[in-house]
């Protein structure tokens, strides 16, 4: 992408004292403006392509839309989040005093008593067995 000088500073304006907020990107409202300049203060004899700034309105305008979508996609991975875990507390609750299968670290098969339920750090339903140990409600593989 190449970029041009719009304009230029002459006199004593040249240096500021005063600083801009910082920019968050280029909008489509700031990008017209810009188009609008560029095309006051074009070169009669060598004026710029009108399609190229409609190519990068499009771009523009695709990468504001692909970051809103991220933003809106972030929300409702959150939101199945939440899900998840809410149905494995139900899930779990009705499993409290039951005996269960379950398939512990190692991949092998016990049995035992589901006790109390905990919800881990990260968010999981995990069953508190009789033995001690914490188990998945993912790691449960039969119930009695």
């Amino acid at each position: 992408m190449t970029f041009s000088v719009i304009g230029s500073t002459t006199g004593s304006n040249a240096a500021s004292t005063s600083k801009p907020a910082p920019s968050t990107g280029l909008d489509a409202a700031s990008f017209m403006q810009l188009f609008a300049t560029q095309l006051a203060n074009q070169n009669p004899m060598e004026p710029m392509n009108s399609a190229d700034f409609l190519n990068q309105f499009a771009q523009i305008t695709s990468v504001q839309t692909m970051n809103e979508l991220s933003k809106t996609m972030g929300n409702v991975k959150d939101s199945m989040n939440s899900l998840k875990s809410a149905t494995q507390l139900t899930q779990a609750e009705g499993l409290l005093g039951r005996n269960i299968s379950y398939l512990d670290a190692t991949g092998t098969l016990k049995q035992d008593r589901v006790d109390a339920l905990r919800i881990s750090m990260n968010g999981d339903v995990q069953l508190s067995v009789s033995a001690g140990s914490l188990v998945d409600v993912s790691a449960v593989r039969q119930v009695q």
